[in-house]
């Protein structure tokens, strides 16, 4: 006499839905010879590492006018890590170390240039990652706009009474994930925009001329580059399989 079971083993897998962290200077984001202003406006290299690669495919894969969620990422002009962008819905707190979990970043890639919400806990805010000053940026100019927690304002619209805001001055290459910024002036001037960040005191802020503002301000910011992360999240996958035993 023959006698058979039939089992059935329910295997829950998690799955990554994101790319992994870059959280420590030891990951390789390869080296680029250093770029003119002009090159870093307009051109942007591809970057082989897992984690752009992932973000890259997960972004491409996103639904039109689906938001993506997660942190900013920033390397210097050497492709060096330097740490996460740190922020709240009160202000802009320079870099930290490790990928923030609560505090995020959303915006919609479809639509260029957009605004960087806050998100805070899983859910949207009222207030944005953009700038915030009034003086006009541009070549051989020492201005710079600092880095800001601002509201939404309208593409285009320059500096935005009472602090001088904008937030809807992002880019996304889709390439690299790299996020850029296009300040306008108060006179409707679209200058060359680039990011810096002083180490001294921890603070980051646009620019169109960083060696004009560290010889006037006795410092020495450094240009730095925003990569977007995708933020990760996990789900159960359930896997059924049958065994037939005789």
């Amino acid at each position: 006499m023959h006698f058979s079971s039939l089992f059935a083993l329910l295997a829950i897998v998690p799955v990554a839905l994101c790319a992994p962290g870059a959280e420590s200077n030891a990951v390789d984001h390869g080296h680029h010879p250093h770029k003119t202003d002009t090159e870093h406006r307009h051109h942007h290299h591809h970057h082989e590492t897992a984690t752009h690669q992932e973000v890259k495919r997960s972004a491409a894969a996103q639904p039109a006018n689906q938001a993506l969620t997660g942190s900013i990422e920033v390397q210097d002009e050497q492709n060096k890590f330097l740490g996460f962008l740190s922020f709240d819905t009160q202000s802009i707190n320079g870099l930290v170390p490790q990928k923030p979990n609560n505090d995020v970043i959303s915006f919609n890639p479809q639509s260029e240039p957009f605004a960087l919400n806050i998100v805070q806990s899983g859910q949207p805010t009222k207030v944005f990652v953009g700038g915030a000053g009034n003086d006009p940026l541009g070549p051989s100019s020492a201005n710079i706009v600092p880095l800001d927690v601002v509201p939404l304002t309208p593409a285009g619209s320059g500096p935005v009474p009472p602090q001088g805001a904008e937030s809807t001055i992002w880019s996304l290459n889709g390439q690299d994930n790299e996020l850029t910024a296009q300040w306008v002036n108060k006179g409707g001037q679209r200058p060359q925009t680039s990011i810096a960040f002083d180490s001294k005191k921890n603070e980051l802020f646009f620019t169109g001329d960083v060696n004009a503002h560290n010889k006037q301000a006795n410092t020495n910011a450094e240009l730095v580059r925003f990569f977007f992360v995708k933020k990760c999240a996990q789900k159960p996958r359930h896997a059924v399989q049958s065994l037939s035993v005789p």
